[in-house]
């Protein structure tokens, strides 16, 4: 996780199941939160928390995730 002072950013994807993105890390994210997901590529997606426990902060992406690549994703507010 990298912060500034506008935005937290997480990197810590562990893994993607259809339309769910797994992150690590990530408590403090809120439920139902609306997010960006940035891709290596710099392809930008919506999505939006659907669940948070200690082990697991669960995304739903709104758009395709195909493509994603756990190493270089990140997810901010």
């Amino acid at each position: 996780m990298s912060k500034n002072l506008l935005k937290k950013e997480y990197s810590e994807v562990s893994y993607v199941s259809g339309p769910l993105l797994f992150l690590q890390n990530a408590p403090d994210l809120s439920y139902n939160a609306i997010v960006n997901i940035k891709d290596a590529q710099g392809r930008m997606r919506g999505g939006q928390v659907i669940e948070v426990s200690k082990e697991y902060t669960v995304l739903q992406v709104f758009e395709e995730t195909s493509g994603i690549d756990l190493s270089a994703t990140t997810v901010s507010l």
